[in-house]
């Protein structure tokens, strides 16, 4: 079995946020994450998106935009 590490963590404030679209606090987190673990998107070796409700691929709407490019993005979806 490999190691796995949590290298940085962040989360966008709780509460309304009028005009901010999901997929935009999620980005304002991974960056803050990122920024925390000191690591760039080349670091980054698989993206895993959890969420309830979110649509089809969402991961891969969150992430477009951010720089991973090649690697592999995990949706999981549960409810209940």
């Amino acid at each position: 079995m490999q190691d796995i590490y949590i290298s940085g963590g962040a989360m966008t404030p709780f509460g309304r946020h009028p005009g901010v679209l999901a997929p935009e606090l999620a980005q304002q987190a991974i960056l803050k994450a990122m920024d925390d673990a000191g690591v760039s998107p080349h670091d980054i070796q698989a993206i895993y998106c959890a969420n309830v409700l979110g649509g089809m691929i969402l991961g891969q709407l969150i992430v477009r935009d951010l720089g991973f490019d090649g690697i592999p993005v995990y949706n999981i979806e549960n409810a209940c």
